[in-house]
């Protein structure tokens, strides 16, 4: 990618890219008192723990990180921002600035999962926007929303990333099945709420035509017990099916009718839905089976689907507007029709532009 030094400091999310850049270190952590458990009962006695456990870590991995800046010749820092990173790279600018890029995948002033840090997360996340050399964020909305609130300046080098890079179509053309019978939901499972609704809107459809809906989750088997638990009564045809591991997943999806996408409805989660771009959307455009988009008009994701004819949208959270639209995707010509609109738009050559201007400017601005 180039031929500086950078740092990649991240918990996950980054360490994939590492094959694209010649020169780097990557520092990557495991925190044990940041795992889902031990944050629960934190924030059951007292969530201000929360913060001074995060500074804690911030403060040794820091350390760490000045260590290799010492030994060797690093031009810039590539952070993914998270609470760590973000604490973390507030103690490294307290020392000669380090140039650094910051890549955003999840915006933390709106996540009510970091609410329970407080003022100061949030204070840190901005000042680190604004001094930032470049950044990178999932969607252009997210973008202008930094810029209409003077987080940074319309001229700031920013990258759209939507989280990704967009893969091509499965060498072997799928079959498109004259009745639909198999609907599947694929990875993280979020805004169950809307999935409940669709599942109740669109059961005696299911019943009457024999639809399966099948939802292969890799979230932890703690969570994935309590998602059983709320599909219980439409078990008739909702069932969940075995982890599938990434490798087998877009020819997993190829065996299905329908690629099923949720958003949320809820006023709270407006934000999140207009700044985000669900990863999984990369292996439905992959296997190009046709995708149901359950979401409201203003989410990123159904502006980006709807806007080149990639998805059957679904705007509503009606049980009989639901069961209406529902109905218009089970006919073969609408379905037909967005599989070749999908083989289409994975044959652009220019269909990863967006990451490839991402790298330039990563490189670029040092």
């Amino acid at each position: 990618m180039t031929e500086h030094e950078i740092i990649i400091f991240s918990s996950n999310h980054l360490l994939k890219t590492r094959k694209i850049i010649q020169y780097c270190d990557v520092i990557h952590y495991s925190l044990i008192l940041n795992t889902p458990l031990i944050k629960k009962i934190i924030n059951q006695k007292w969530e201000k723990l929360n913060l001074y456990i995060a500074l804690f870590y911030a403060k040794i991995l820091a350390r760490k990180i000045h260590q290799i800046v010492d030994r060797k010749s690093i031009d810039k820092l590539w952070i993914n921002n998270g609470v760590l990173t973000v604490l973390t790279l507030t103690r490294l600018l307290k020392k000669p600035f380090i140039p650094y890029h910051v890549s955003i995948f999840d915006d933390l002033l709106h996540n009510r999962n970091y609410k329970v840090y407080g003022e100061r997360l949030e204070n840190d996340f901005v000042e680190i926007l604004k001094t930032s050399t470049s950044l990178d964020v999932t969607v252009p909305d997210l973008k202008d929303y930094y810029v209409e609130n003077r987080f940074i300046k319309s001229t700031h080098p920013v990258g759209i990333s939507y989280g990704g890079y967009f893969k091509e179509s499965i060498k072997e053309e799928i079959e498109i099945r004259p009745q639909v019978k198999k609907i599947c939901l694929t990875g993280h499972i979020f805004w169950l709420e809307s999935f409940l609704v669709f599942c109740s809107a669109v059961e005696k459809v299911c019943m009457d035509n024999g639809i399966e809906i099948h939802v292969f989750s890799n979230k932890n088997s703690q969570l994935l017990l309590r998602i059983k638990k709320r599909l219980e009564k439409y078990s008739d045809f909702v069932s969940i099916k075995p982890f599938v591991p990434e490798n087998e997943i877009i020819d997993t999806i190829t065996k299905y009718d329908l690629a099923y996408i949720q958003m949320s409805f809820h006023k709270d989660d407006k934000h999140k839905c207009i700044t985000s771009f669900p990863s999984k959307t990369y292996n439905y455009l992959s296997s190009t089976v046709p995708i149901l988009l359950h979401s409201p008009d203003y989410a990123a994701i159904s502006k980006f689907l709807k806007g080149s004819n990639l998805c059957h949208s679904i705007n509503t959270i009606r049980p009989d507007e639901i069961d209406c639209a529902f109905k218009g995707i089970l006919n073969f010509a609408p379905r037909n029709s967005i599989h070749k609109n999908v083989i289409e738009f994975n044959n652009r050559p220019n269909i990863n532009s967006h990451f490839d201007n991402l790298i330039k400017i990563i490189g670029a601005n040092i």
